[in-house]
């Protein structure tokens, strides 16, 4: 699959495996918590990147942060997970996580852990799965 903006999704994927090593970060929030009182508000402007540590303090920020302070705790409580692109117009316009249980976790889409199914994201033209050790799943529609 050829996405015009592959070197962003390889960057951001190398950003938060690179933070699960240095940001040693030990949480005493539940994902329940993270997912119910995480305040979605979008970056205005230039996109910009922060530690989970940054994350867990503001309890806000955009998917890319979410992801980062999510991946931080799941490693924590060593579950195995995936990072997801959506796709659309041949870039990627949102990312979540999802656990090796086929656990969505994504506020934008629920406040709870959901069954993941690619039918919940209907604007996506595809969905692509990366795991930690860079190993890619293209969900097509």
């Amino acid at each position: 699959m050829k996405i015009k903006n592959k070197v962003a999704i390889i960057y951001f994927l190398t950003y938060v495996i690179r933070q699960l090593h240095v940001d040693k970060l030990q949480f005493n929030i539940s994902i329940k918590k993270l997912l119910t009182g995480w305040d979605k508000k979008r970056e205005i402007g230039k996109e910009l990147f922060y530690k989970p540590s940054t994350g867990l303090k503001r309890m806000w920020g955009d998917c890319d942060d979410f992801v980062t302070v999510m991946a931080a705790k799941l490693n924590q409580l060593k579950i195995s997970y995936k990072i997801g692109f959506l796709i659309r117009n041949n870039g990627a316009y949102h990312v979540f996580i999802v656990t090796n249980k086929d656990v969505l976790l994504d506020p934008w889409v629920s406040r709870k852990p959901v069954k993941f199914k690619k039918e919940i994201y209907k604007k996506a033209e595809s969905i692509v799965l990366y795991d930690i050790n860079f190993k890619e799943n293209v969900l097509w529609k």
